[in-house]
C-alpha cells in the first residue's frame, strides 16, 4: 500500500489478527454467504494485509503481527477448516519486518514480499517462499543507491516468472524523490528490471500487480505533482514495462490505484480511491472508469483488493470513512455493475478495515484486514462460501 511519500513511510511501521471461530459456517446445502473466521491462536495482534487462495481448501493470508515492542512477519495457512499460524524466519539484522502481498501457483508454491527495518532510517526489500513445508528467505534487490525499498504488490505468470512491485527512496530526507520499484523472478533468483516514472512527477510507486501470461501483466499505483496526485498504470508485455494511459475522476486532487486483476488480457479491473470508491476496467485496448458504489453517508471510501474468479464475478474489498470512524467495505460485480454487499463485523468493534482479497472459485472467498477491540489491531477474517 504504498503510493506517495507519506503512505511508503507509513507502511514501514503499520500492521494487525485475533483468535477462536467468531462464526458459525454455513450449513450444508445453504446459499454461500460471508462469515467471520477466528485467526490462528499463535496470531492474536497484527494486521492481515493479503492472501491468496489457489483452491477451495488451501489459502495463505500475510501480514505484520503485532509485538509489545515491535512488528514481525505474519503468515497463516488456511486448511479449509481453521486458519494455522506459520513461522516465518527473520532477515538478518531485522529490527523490525512486515509482509504486503502474497500469490500462490498452488499449494506448495507461493511467493510473499514486503519490507524489513535495519535501522530506524534503513529499509530493505523482503522476500520470501513457502514450498508447502516451510517459509525461506529469497535474496532480492534494492533500488540503486536506496535508503529505503520496499515491495507492495506481487504477482505470477508461471513458477519461472514473478513480479515484485513496490518503490523506493534514495534518501530518507524529505528532498528525496520516490521512484517505481519493479523486480522480476526467473524461477532461480530476483533482478531489477527498468520501470518507466512519469515525467515531472515528484514521487511514483506501484502497489499493484496481476498476469495473464508470461507476455501480459499489469501494475498500478499513483504518481505524484507538485498539487495532484494521479493514477498510475504499466503493463509489461514480454520484454518491457511501459506506462499505459489510465484515466482519474474529474476534479479529484487525489486518485490513486491500488489493486488489480485480470480474467483475461482483454479483461481487467483495477480499484483505488477517487472522490471516493474508484474503479476501472481495461477492454483490451484502453483503460475507463466504471460506477461504483458508494455508501450513503461516507465521507470517503477506498478500495484497496479485488478479485475476479470469473467475467461475471469479482469481489472488491477496502474501507468507508465516517468520520473518525473506519468502516470494512465489500463490493461485487455481477457482470453488469458494482453494488454494495453487507459483511459481518466482530461483536463490540466499531473500527474495521478489509485489505486483500483471494476468491478460488465463485463461491468461495476470503476477504481479510484487522478490527480493534480497545488499543489492540487484531486479525479480520471474512468467508464467502
Amino acid at each position: 500500500m504504498i503510493v506517495s511519500r507519506t503512505r511508503v513511510r507509513a507502511i514501514l511501521v503499520v500492521v494487525l489478527v485475533m483468535a477462536g471461530v467468531l462464526g458459525a459456517y454455513a450449513p450444508a446445502g445453504a446459499a454461500p454467504a460471508w462469515t467471520l473466521v477466528g485467526t490462528a491462536p499463535g496470531a492474536l495482534y497484527g494486521h492481515v494485509a493479503a492472501v491468496s487462495c489457489p483452491t477451495a481448501t488451501t489459502c495463505i493470508a500475510v501480514g505484520t503481527l503485532d509485538l509489545p515492542h515491535a512488528v514481525s512477519r505474519l503468515a497463516e495457512r488456511w486448511d479449509g477448516k481453521r486458519w494455522t499460524a506459520l513461522s516465518t524466519p527473520n532477515p538478518t539484522g531485522a529490527i523490525s519486518s512486515q509482509l504486503t502481498s502474497v500469490k500462490c501457483t498452488s499449494a506448495t508454491n507461493c511467493i510473499a514480499v514486503g519490507q524489513y527495518n535495519t535501522l530506524a532510517t534503513i529499509t530493505k526489500t523482503l522476500v520470501m517462499r513457502w514450498d508447502g513445508n516451510k517459509w525461506s528467505i529469497l535474496s532480492s534487490p534494492n533500488g540503486p543507491g536506496s535508503a529505503v525499498s520496499v515491495l507492495a504488490g506481487v504477482a505470477c505468470a508461471s513458477p519461472t516468472l514473478c513480479f515484485a512491485v513496490g518503490g523506493y527512496f534514495v534518501s530518507t530526507m524529505d528532498t528525496s524523490n520516490e521512484l517505481t520499484l519493479v523486480e522480476q523472478w526467473n524461477g532461480t533468483s530476483w533482478s531489477i528490471v527498468p520501470s518507466p516514472n512519469q515525467p515531472l512527477a515528484i514521487d511514483s510507486a506501484l502497489v499493484g500487480v496481476t498476469c495473464t501470461s508470461t507476455t501480459n501483466c499489469f501494475a498500478v499505483g499513483s504518481y505524484d505533482t507538485q498539487l495532484v496526485t494521479s493514477t498510475l498504470t504499466e503493463r509489461w508485455d514480454g520484454a518491457k514495462w511501459s506506462i499505459v494511459s489510465s484515466p482519474n475522476p474529474k476534479g479529484s486532487p487525489d486518485s490513486q490505484l491500488s489493486g488489480v486483476t485480470c480474467t483475461s488480457a482483454t479483461n481487467c479491473f483495477a480499484v483505488g480511491v477517487g472522490h471516493s470508491t474508484l474503479i476501472e476496467r481495461w477492454n483490451g485496448t484502453i483503460w475507463g472508469i466504471v460506477t461504483s458504489a458508494n455508501p450513503t453517508g461516507a465521507t470517503g471510501a477506498s478500495l484497496t483488493g479485488v478479485s475476479c474468479p470469473s467475467a461475471s464475478r469479482c469481489v472488491a474489498v477496502g474501507t468507508i470513512f465516517r468520520q473518525t470512524v473506519l468502516q470494512r467495505l465489500v463490493e461485487t460485480w455481477n457482470g453488469a455493475g458494482w453494488s454494495l454487499t453487507s459483511v459481518p463485523v466482530p461483536s463490540g468493534t466499531k473500527l474495521s478495515t478489509l485489505s486483500g482479497v483471494s476468491c478460488a472459485t465463485t463461491a468461495n472467498c476470503f476477504a481479510v484486514g484487522d478490527f480493534r477491540l480497545g488499543p489492540t489491531r487484531r486479525p479480520l477474517f471474512e468467508r464467502y462460501a
